[in-house]
Formats: C-alpha cells, structure tokens, sequence
C-alpha cells in the first residue's frame, strides 16, 4: 500500500487495556530481548516495559502475555496506576 493510500485508509481508535509495566530504558529493553539496538534509536531513552494481561499471544517465555516496549511519554499519557496488588495477582492466574 503505498503512502498516499495509507494515510486515507487509517481510522481513529480509543480502548482500554490493563497492563502490567515497569520502567525500563530503551537500550534495557533491547538488551531483556537479546537484541541489538539499531543505531538511530537512543539507548537511553525513558519509557517503560508493557505487558499486555488482556490479550495477545506472549511473545517471551518470561511473560504471560504480549510485552512490548513505550517510550515515558507515550505511556503515561495513556495509563495511569490503578494501584491496586489485587488486581496484579488477578491478571496473573
């Protein structure tokens, strides 16, 4: 699809997703994964490792569910703590 195509064919989306997540550098991340960092990215970039409870097939043995990595900003503009240790212990069995 070429690029003129693809920006017409984008829709808007809002959901909800329970995470589980903590902070992590991106250089951090990729060093977790076992992957080299690609030269444009920075390793020292804040943002947090996400672990999607809700949904997706893991992608790591290390974790029940999909993980992914966000940069600070993006993160804490879309989830806020539910600080809540029940709700943790809840997503995990």
């Amino acid at each position: 699809m070429n690029k003129k195509l693809l920006a017409h064919a984008l829709c808007a989306y809002v959901g909800t997703k329970s995470v589980l997540a903590t902070t992590m550098t991106r250089g951090e991340y990729n060093d977790y994964r076992g992957w080299q960092i690609p030269e444009n990215e920075d390793p020292t970039e804040q943002g947090y490792l996400v672990e999607y409870v809700d949904g997706g097939k893991p992608n790591d043995e290390r974790h029940a569910g999909y993980i992914s990595w966000s940069p600070k900003d993006v993160f804490e503009q879309s989830y806020k703590s539910s600080g809540s240790l029940s709700l943790v212990m809840r997503l995990l069995h």
